[in-house]
């Protein structure tokens, strides 16, 4: 992506990471404090929807989960922390970030602020605003339907459309996938995305198809901790590819507050770079 240099003194900006430091700090503390969260605190709007429960990879999220029901709204801020240098010749699209630069010079914190709401059972539409190098780099609005919930157990699975504005490109992306979720058991499960990618005008000379695949495990510890492996797999058109592995942690810390953490690597042509995520969720 083409953007102008980071910008420190960004009133909006500071304000915002504030806020998520502020979060992190007082809510953290009391859960870690707490052997377990009663049944009440830890419960969710898992208990009314029909079909499994099975969470959300922490990068490429669902918009709720699969089997949504009307009214239920969540807001949730994704941070992302490049904790290396990423070289590529290839202008991959980015759904965080958008089409980045050559050199992948992101040194700065990138957030993906959203809210999500329920329109209709099994229905949910999302709005996005990716902020990077302190600016608003992008308008991300998606809406997802689940195919028959509470049919199965073990099974579940829907459908999800993404429209993507890069505002520094001024490119607009579209994309459509598969969502598949499978309960193993209690404690495993998973979710898998499958789909492709059309970036359309811009600015940007890279490939322009992408090919999607999300595969996720996850392990649930108990009602507060599970445990997750997230992979996310994009391949152009013309063959050059990227691989995001992402180990993940989901703590809640309340009935309505939960967090997300992981630390994994990128790689894409050849280079491999280090990157740190997080996502904060409010259920309200």
């Amino acid at each position: 992506m083409t953007v102008s240099p980071a910008r420190a003194a960004d009133p909006a900006c500071r304000v915002l990471q504030a806020l998520i430091a502020a979060a992190a700090l007082l809510t953290l503390p009391a859960a870690l404090a707490t052997g377990h969260l009663p049944a009440t605190a830890a419960a969710d709007d898992s208990a009314s929807r029909p079909g499994p429960n099975i969470p959300e990879p922490m990068v490429f999220d669902l918009i709720r989960p699969l089997g949504v029901r009307q009214g239920e709204l969540e807001v949730n801020v994704l941070g992302l922390k490049p904790l290396s240098r990423l070289s590529t010749g290839d202008r991959q699209f980015d759904f965080i970030s958008g089409s980045d630069d050559v050199t992948r010079r992101r040194s700065g914190l990138e957030l993906a602020p959203e809210v999500e709401f329920g329109v209709f059972d099994n229905v949910a539409v999302e709005l996005e605003l990716p902020i990077a190098h302190g600016e608003l780099s992008a308008v991300k609005g998606a809406a997802q339907y689940t195919f028959s919930a509470g049919t199965s157990r073990q099974f579940s699975h829907g459908v999800q459309s993404i429209l993507f504005h890069d505002l520094s490109s001024h490119s607009v992306a579209s994309s459509l996938l598969y969502l598949a979720g499978y309960r193993f058991s209690p404690r495993w499960s998973t979710l898998a995305m499958l789909g492709a990618n059309r970036e359309f005008g811009g600015d940007n000379p890279g490939s322009r198809t992408l090919g999607i695949v999300n595969a996720t495990l996850f392990a649930e510890m108990d009602p507060r901790w599970t445990l997750g492996l997230e992979t996310n797999y994009a391949n152009t058109a013309r063959g050059n590819a990227s691989l995001l592995v992402m180990p993940q942690v989901h703590a809640r810390l309340s009935q309505r507050f939960s967090s997300q953490f992981g630390i994994g690597t990128q790689k894409r042509e050849g280079s491999v770079a280090a990157e740190l995520v997080f996502r904060l969720v409010a259920e309200l």
